[in-house]
């Protein structure tokens, strides 16, 4: 091959390798989750602690309310208790939400009925999509669903829903 040969070779193996940099570049730009609605809203898992008996399903509405149940962590087992929140969520910031509601725990074996308050805030990461409690960041929220309800054939029911 002649050195003309071989310069337009090397300029054309040059601009393929740009090309395919700029192409990668495209790829690596974050897509906006449920994009058209507010971060929080959909169907979420929360995991306390990464350990214990149970994990909470969240459902986050649009208008804007939350409910929230326990569910056993191992899905052959059950609980020994019921325990379920209710209440609303405001934006503080574009990435901040504060929950106001309320509590209730139900001990199957004692048939106690007991009620606090939920006050939390939460915040939004929208690089990974999740979201947490800043004063317990080891327990995270990770997103099921953009969209607010029981995912089917979860044998979940909400007291308030």
């Amino acid at each position: 091959m002649n050195k003309y040969g071989l310069a337009c070779l090397f300029v054309f193996s040059i601009l393929c390798i740009m090309i395919a940099g700029c192409m990668t570049q495209k790829e690596n730009v974050p897509q906006i989750p449920c994009e058209g609605q507010d971060p929080i809203v959909g169907t979420w898992i929360y995991d306390p602690t990464m350990q214990g008996d149970a994990v909470f399903l969240y459902i986050f509405k649009d208008y804007p309310r939350y409910d929230a149940i326990a569910i056993p962590r191992n899905g052959t087992s059950s609980l020994t208790y019921e325990l379920w929140a209710t209440g609303a969520w405001v934006n503080s910031t574009d990435t901040t939400y504060n929950l106001a509601g309320h509590i209730y725990l139900h001990d199957f074996t004692t048939d106690d009925l007991l009620e606090g308050y939920n006050n939390e805030t939460l915040t939004y990461d929208p690089g990974r999509d999740i979201l947490y409690n800043k004063d317990h960041p080891e327990g995270i929220f990770t997103r099921i669903s953009c969209v607010p309800k029981i995912p089917e054939g979860m044998n979940v029911s909400i007291p308030f829903e």
